[in-house]
């Protein structure tokens, strides 16, 4: 398919902004796995801060199994990922902070739940894992490519610096419709299958 070699092609061009992203992540993941081994005690405030986040992103309404719900996951995981892909302008700051704040969480759960019950892995991977296989590499790479816009004149090629700026910006507005279509499936599957699973497992149906 030409769509997929055309995106194919891109991340390899780009794979060296996408490793240190990568590389970014799983620093920030494993962040996440040692604040809440050193301070467990901490579980309580940092539950509350994620409702916190859910329930601006619900805007205050409950979250339910419905379309509704899942739009409003998918319009703010879109609206984050623009804001990643060009708001890295200054820098790189926003990608950057973004994939920390995002891996940290994850860390920092996969801790929470594995210190659970015997099978608190479980309701971790069911929550989480089956959205996050489409949702975590969107995010590196609206980093990535957020990033690479910050640092755009270290790109190695034989253009100006204002060249390589509108090469940058243009690249990342490819991205643009990937990231429609990749994070309105991952709102999907966050919650008609994450969240159908979650539900099965609360009421005992695993």
């Amino acid at each position: 398919m030409p769509v997929f070699r055309f995106y194919l092609n891109l991340f390899k061009e780009n794979k060296y902004w996408i490793k240190k992203t990568a590389f970014l992540g799983g620093f920030s993941l494993i962040a996440g796995v040692l604040v809440f081994s050193l301070q467990p005690e901490s579980a309580p405030r940092f539950m509350q801060f994620l409702r916190r986040i859910f329930a601006d992103i619900l805007e205050g309404k409950e979250i339910a199994i419905d379309m509704a719900t899942a739009m409003a996951i998918f319009k703010n995981n879109v609206q984050a990922g623009i804001i990643g892909l060009f708001g890295g302008i200054a820098l790189g700051i926003i990608p950057v902070l973004s994939v920390i704040v995002n891996f940290f969480i994850i860390g920092y759960l996969f801790a929470f739940f594995s210190q659970q019950r015997a099978e608190g892995l479980l309701v971790f991977f069911v929550s989480v894992v089956p959205h996050a296989i489409v949702e975590i590499p969107l995010f590196l790479i609206t980093a990535a490519f957020g990033l690479r816009l910050g640092w755009f004149w270290k790109i190695n090629r034989e253009l100006s610096n204002w060249e390589k700026l509108k090469l940058c910006l243009k690249d990342n507005l490819k991205l643009v419709p990937l990231l429609v279509v990749g994070f309105f499936l991952a709102a999907l599957a966050e919650i008609f299958v994450s969240g159908r699973l979650a539900e099965r497992y609360a009421s005992g149906q695993f």
